[in-house]
C-alpha cells in the first residue's frame, strides 16, 4: 500500500504516532521520556508550533500539533534524529530505533480536536496499564489538570468551564475517532466530507500556484532589487527592517523557495528577525 500524503499548513494539527522498529521500545527509563518531551518542546517553540496533547507509552508515542511557520515533517525529522542519536549513545546502541515512518493524520479543529486528545490521553487505560488516566505519568492529561511544563492548554481547555469538567469528559465512553481516507490521494484526516473537501481544494490550489510560480534563482531577485530599489549592496545589518529589506525576504521565501538559513546568508540578518519581519506583514502582494 501506498504511502498517505501528508497534508500541511501553518495552523494544521496533526495526530503523530511514533513507533519502534518491529515494536521494540523506544523508551528504556524515564529519563528517556523526560528527555524526548523537553527537546520536543523545545523544538515545537523555536518553530512556532503549538503542543496539545502527548502520550509515552514504551515501544511508541502519541502526540498532537500544531503547525507553526515551519512544515511539521522538518520539526520532527530534525527532533527524531536528535533523540536517536542520544539514545544510542546513552544506551551504548546502533542501528535504527524507530519504524521507517512517522504516521500523522490531519485533525479537523472544530469536530475532532477534543475527541482525538481524549483518545491520546486514554491510551493506558485501553492499553489496561492503569483504570485511572490522570494516575500515568507520561500523559499531557497531568498537566491539564496541574501546570502545563510542555503544552498549550488554552485550546482545549476553552471548550469547558472548568478543569473538572475537561477531566469528565474523558470519562465518558471512550470512541476512537474514524479516519477517512480518500484512496485516490491516499490522504489520511479526522474529519467529515466537508473538511476533507477543504483538504482537497487546498491541494488543488498548493499545485496550480506552483505550476504557474516555478522558483526563480536569487541573482534574479538582487538584479530585481538594484533596478527597482537602486539596492547594490544587501546588508541590513546595522538598520532596522526598512520596505526594501521585507520586500527582500518575501521575494527570497516565495519566490526562490529559499530556506530561512540561506535568506539569512543573503540579507546578512538572523534567521528569527527575518521570519518575525515575514509573518508580520499583512499582505504578500508579489
Amino acid at each position: 500500500m501506498a504511502r498517505p500524503i501528508r497534508i500541511d499548513f501553518e495552523g494544521a494539527i496533526h495526530h503523530v504516532i511514533i513507533k519502534g522498529i518491529e515494536g521494540s521500545n523506544i523508551f528504556y527509563s524515564p529519563e528517556d521520556k523526560i528527555f524526548f518531551l523537553e527537546n520536543l518542546r523545545n523544538f515545537a517553540n523555536s518553530h512556532g508550533a503549538k503542543i496539545y496533547g502527548y502520550c509515552l507509552m514504551d515501544n511508541h508515542a502519541h502526540l498532537l500539533i500544531e503547525t507553526g511557520f515551519t512544515p511539521l515533517s522538518k520539526i520532527l525529522q530534525k527532533f527524531l534524529t536528535r533523540y536517536v542519536q542520544w539514545f544510542n549513545k546513552r544506551w551504548d546502541r546502533w542501528g535504527h530505533l524507530l519504524g521507517d515512518r512517522y504516521k500523522s493524520i490531519l485533525v479537523d479543529k472544530k469536530s475532532y480536536f477534543l475527541v482525538v486528545l481524549r483518545y491520546i490521553h486514554l491510551n493506558p487505560v485501553k492499553a489496561k496499564i492503569t483504570d485511572n488516566p490522570l494516575s500515568y505519568r507520561w500523559s499531557s492529561l497531568k498537566e491539564y489538570m496541574e501546570k502545563p511544563v510542555h503544552i498549550d492548554p488554552s485550546l482545549a481547555l476553552s471548550y469547558f468551564y472548568s478543569k473538572e469538567e475537561f477531566y469528565d469528559f474523558h470519562l465518558m465512553d471512550m470512541e476512537e475517532p474514524p479516519v477517512m481516507r480518500v484512496k485516490s490521494q491516499n490522504i489520511l484526516i479526522y474529519g467529515d466530507s466537508a473538511t476533507m473537501n477543504d483538504v482537497l481544494s487546498r491541494m488543488n490550489k498548493e499545485r496550480r500556484e506552483a505550476k504557474i510560480r516555478k522558483p526563480i534563482e536569487p541573482d534574479e531577485v538582487i538584479l530585481y532589487m538594484n533596478k527597482n530599489f537602486g539596492l547594490k549592496e544587501i546588508s541590513f545589518k546595522k538598520h532596522k527592517p526598512s520596505y526594501e529589506r521585507k520586500v527582500l525576504v518575501v521575494l527570497l521565501r516565495d519566490r526562490c523557495h529559499l530556506t530561512w538559513k540561506k535568506i539569512s546568508e543573503i540579507t546578512k540578518t538572523s534567521k528569527h528577525s527575518n521570519i518575525l519581519l515575514y509573518k508580520r506583514l499583512p499582505e504578500k502582494e508579489h
